[in-house]
């Protein structure tokens, strides 16, 4: 078994594991990788650390958890997990080392010769990672207020509401619109670096809450990992040596693509 490299990815990578996502014959409510990414996000910037375990079950099934990828083959569950953990991986090191860098993975479309940010994906997937610790997000949602507005205006569905109102009412929408998806990435460096601060070691596993979380090796150092490949393609040896931590990205990226339905239920757990 090839060991797991550990860096960012690349365009293609992030193409390739969004169409696995959202493949028709695939997962029906898996999320696509805007809303993965901001869902991670979320994850990773918490007060609580959330193990592998807890949270990667609704990126396969974002409505209810419960659905589970089936691989092709060994080969392509030790891929899609590859692409998937060192995504992961990327953003926990970009946020705890170089949050300065770190940038959303908005889906951008264009609109009247302009390319416009859609953020809706992602803000999402946040309010979903949020939904896995509701009780202990809720002392920031006190303190700091305004670093949640633009993700709960585009993520949740009482937002949208509101966005008739403060965004498309408006003759200027497009300038609107662009002046809130700026706030989304700073909000999120700022939440981050809140939680870093505070947050609790997971178990046993981490005697520094300073240091970034290498999610692989976590992966790797929990029984069920290697069973959901097994209960999914029929493999029981899947997992490959620790890795090096990977290094920081310090590129934005974009994906360009059209704008995706929107799915209200997908917005809450």
């Amino acid at each position: 078994m090839t060991p797991i490299k550990s860096r960012p990815l690349i365009d293609q990578e992030i193409e390739e594991l969004d169409a696995f996502l959202l493949s028709d014959d695939g997962l029906e409510n898996a999320m696509d990788v805007s809303g993965l990414d901001g869902f991670l996000c979320a994850v990773l910037s918490g007060p609580n650390v959330i193990m592998p375990s807890e949270w990667m079950r609704w990126v396969w099934d974002s409505t209810e958890g419960k659905q589970s990828p089936e691989f092709t083959s060994e080969k392509q569950a030790q891929r899609i997990l590859d692409l998937l953990m060192r995504h992961a991986n990327d953003i926990a090191v970009t946020l705890t080392q170089f949050p300065q860098y770190y940038e959303p993975l908005f889906l951008a479309r264009d609109h009247k010769g302009r390319t416009v940010s859609i953020v809706d994906e992602w803000c999402c997937g946040y309010v979903k990672g949020i939904a896995l610790d509701p009780s202990g997000w809720q002392p920031l949602f006190e303190a700091h207020p305004d670093w949640f507005e633009a993700i709960h205006l585009y993520g949740t569905e009482s937002g949208w509401d509101r966005l008739k109102e403060l965004v498309e009412a408006y003759q200027d929408a497009d300038a609107r619109h662009q002046a809130f998806v700026e706030l989304i990435a700073p909000a999120a460096r700022n939440i981050h670096a809140y939680w870093l601060a505070r947050r609790a070691p997971a178990r046993d596993t981490i005697d520094d809450t300073r240091r970034p979380i290498w999610l692989w090796q976590e992966v790797q150092a929990l029984p069920w990992s290697t069973e959901i490949v097994a209960l999914t393609c029929g493999i029981r040896e899947l997992l490959a040596t620790p890795v090096v931590p990977p290094q920081a990205s310090t590129a934005s990226l974009l994906c360009n693509t059209g704008p995706r339905p929107k799915m209200l239920e997908r917005c809450r757990l």
